[in-house]
């Protein structure tokens, strides 16, 4: 629209000055004429209206709107059901029902909105986009600046604006007393190293725990010091019936076992080349997630089966050699197993599946679940 307003200004003036022009010399009468020609074309020409991209509350709107127009059709048609019953006239019925089904076709423009968000969002390097939720202004010119820097790791140029991001980045949190704590660091150079965008990190954190199964069944807890401890019941307290006059005995009292757990640092280098690098359609930041998260998941997974306990968790096999007596006779922290009687292949019987199984405490087997390696099935 800025456009042909601007064009038909300079042909208003032009077509002035040609009035003018004509008047003192009549050579120019041909030329006002055809700019009047040039202008009626101009102006019956059509006008491209600028609209906005989709936005996620346009298209919500949207869908609560056919959501109510579906409800209403439900109670209007119902009551319709119920006067063709009963013998009473629908023609009014009939005539709103129509008024609805024109109401909800006018809004499938909802659908041409989904589909151009999602073609927008399917775009090589969409996740390279614009804020996300929880980021700060802030936080989104550190994000761009960082995968900026990241696709050419030697400029200069570059890792400044980045260390320049990182600090305003810094001021912002600090000044708003959102101080956050990150040991996750991608480089060492000069500036003293760069964080991983807080997006970023929270991303590879979600996928870390989607891709390892081990993560999906253990119990995971936030805790803000590696001096974390958590006590268990061992034994359990006892009790007592008794009658209303009865002399009330000591009951035993439970035993406590403290359980300290190791901590370490999980670090992901994801190597790129520089050619993928340099390619405008490589999306560098979905290849960093998706990198980080897979070698962290899987290290997670070996860690929390066979762990020793050195700058990484504790496995639960990395304890005292599992034994076969049962709970009441073993020592708390030590597994027990059921031997197959066959080390080189799986028994033909099934019980000792059910063994294994009801060899469970009632409490535990509710949640209980098999995990083995792939090899074995």
């Amino acid at each position: 629209m800025k456009k042909n307003v601007l064009a038909l200004s300079i042909a208003a003036m032009i077509g002035g000055l040609g009035a003018t022009a004509a008047m003192a010399d009549p050579v120019t009468s041909k030329m006002a004429a055809d700019h009047a020609a040039f202008k009626a074309k101009l102006d019956a020409a059509v006008v491209y209206e600028k609209r906005d991209e989709p936005s996620i509350k346009s298209v919500s709107d949207a869908l609560d709107k056919i959501a109510t127009a579906f409800d209403e059709y439900k109670k209007t048609n119902d009551a319709r059901i119920e006067a063709v019953k009963s013998g009473a006239s629908t023609e009014a019925l009939d005539a709103k029902l129509a008024k609805i089904d024109a109401h909800i076709e006018g809004l499938g423009e909802v659908k041409t909105k989904l589909e151009k968000m999602e073609t927008k969002l399917a775009r090589p390097g969409a996740g390279e986009g614009g804020r996300q939720d929880g980021e700060s202004k802030e936080a989104v010119e550190y994000r761009h600046a960082f995968l900026d820097w990241m696709r050419a790791p030697g400029d200069h140029e570059r890792q400044q604006k980045a260390a320049t991001a990182a600090k305003q980045l810094e001021a912002k949190n600090r000044d708003g007393r959102e101080t956050r704590a990150t040991q996750t660091v991608t480089s060492t150079g000069s500036a003293g190293g760069f964080a991983l965008p807080e997006i970023i990190e929270r991303q590879i954190a979600r996928l870390s725990v989607d891709i390892s199964p081990i993560r999906q069944i253990a119990t995971v807890r936030t805790v803000g010091s590696p001096d974390y401890k958590e006590l268990f019941d061992v034994n359990g307290a006892t009790f007592e019936w008794l009658g209303e006059t009865d002399t009330r005995a000591q009951t035993n009292t439970p035993d406590l076992a403290e359980v300290a757990p190791t901590f370490g640092m999980a670090s992901a280098k994801p190597q790129a080349s520089e050619e993928s690098l340099d390619d405008l359609f490589f999306d560098v930041e979905s290849w960093l997630t998706m990198s980080a998260a897979e070698a962290i998941a899987q290290g997670e997974g070996v860690a929390f089966i066979s762990g020793n306990g050195t700058k990484k968790p504790t496995g639960f096999l990395a304890g005292p050699t599992p034994v076969t007596t049962a709970d009441s006779s073993r020592a708390f922290g030590t597994l027990q197993y059921i031997a197959s009687g066959q080390a080189a292949a799986l028994p033909t019987s099934a019980d000792l599946f059910y063994d294994l199984v009801y060899g469970l405490r009632a409490r535990y087997r509710n949640n209980a679940q098999w995990v083995t390696s792939k090899l074995v099935l």
